[in-house]
């Protein structure tokens, strides 16, 4: 596994934007955000407010669940005793309503890649971040994504994460598989005291400007 772009993401103060890819993802304690809302799936479904999903299913325990390690109460290299989400697209989006400073979501299994000659448990990941102006932030990769199986081991799951002074509105994922799961969908609403100063100065200038500008 290959990571890309592995960087703190919870000090921004003078900082536009950043994004990560971390590895060894386990539970909750391992997000780079100092107080994310974390979306689980633990209750049996998707309803944490500002997020949106595009496709996709709750996956409850099963041999072929690969739920975030700590999700059944126990971290010990499996995930088939939580929940996930499953799924069965190549693309997928989750969109953030509250446009928080900072948002992420965690990959955690490949089951069987597109391409019929490629092995079992193996894909291409590729994540994009996008602001509140629908810029792009940044473009993670990691390829080959997985660890050749899809029976709830954790060893491969990873965060991809996204901040930005103009806030997150969205993540896209591009997968080479249309078997996969996901979990821990997150977001930060509020940077630290230092960025929020950085964020109301730059709210300023961009009203001064558009009023400028009309």
């Amino acid at each position: 596994m290959r990571l890309i772009g592995s960087i703190a993401l919870v000090s921004l103060a003078g900082v536009s934007a950043a994004s990560g890819v971390f590895g060894s993802y386990l539970g909750a304690g391992d997000s780079p955000f100092s107080a994310p809302v974390i979306e689980d799936f633990e209750d049996g479904s998707l309803n944490t407010p500002g997020i949106a999903l595009s496709s996709g299913s709750v996956l409850g325990p099963g041999p072929l669940t690969d739920s975030v390690d700590e999700d059944d109460g126990s971290i010990d290299g499996n995930g088939n005793g939580g929940h996930s989400w499953y799924v069965a697209s190549e693309t997928f989006t989750a969109r953030f309503a509250a446009i928080p400073y900072g948002a992420g979501l965690v990959v955690t299994d490949i089951g069987f890649p597109s391409d019929p000659s490629a092995p079992l448990g193996f894909a291409r990941v590729e994540v994009k971040g996008y602001d509140g102006f629908g810029a792009l932030i940044d473009t993670l990769v990691v390829d080959p994504f997985g660890d050749g199986a899809a029976d709830g081991g954790t060893k491969e799951d990873v965060f991809f994460g996204f901040t930005s002074l103009n806030g997150v509105s969205r993540i896209d994922v591009l997968v080479g598989s249309a078997d996969w799961e996901l979990d821990h969908v997150q977001y930060e609403a509020v940077p630290e005291p230092a960025t929020m100063a950085v964020v109301a100065l730059g709210a300023l200038a961009l009203r001064r400007r558009r009023r400028n500008s009309g």
